[in-house]
């Protein structure tokens, strides 16, 4: 996981030019962003997968089980938040 992390956060020019087709540069900034954002995420995904396993190989079942559904919760309720914004832009 962290090596995919750091390749996209160092190539994310390169890979965001694949995905441009009328050369706007505010659109590869964009996709930049998005990526380098994006990709710090698979560090904690990775932790999170080491723990599960620790507490697998101790024979702890439903302890990841409950860590996985608290992070899930967690993160799909900010989700619901967010959404729920309302959009403040002006075009």
């Amino acid at each position: 996981m962290l090596i995919v992390t750091v390749l996209f956060q160092l190539f994310a020019a390169p890979i965001s030019g694949l995905f441009q087709s009328d050369g706007s540069r505010k659109v590869q900034q964009l996709c930049m962003r998005s990526m380098r954002i994006c990709t710090l995420g698979y560090v904690f995904m990775g932790i999170t997968v080491l723990i599960q396993g620790i507490l697998q190989g101790f024979r702890c079942v439903f302890s990841p089980l409950l860590l996985a559904l608290l992070i899930w919760l967690l993160f799909s309720t900010r989700k619901r938040k967010s959404s729920r914004g309302e959009n403040h832009e002006t075009h």
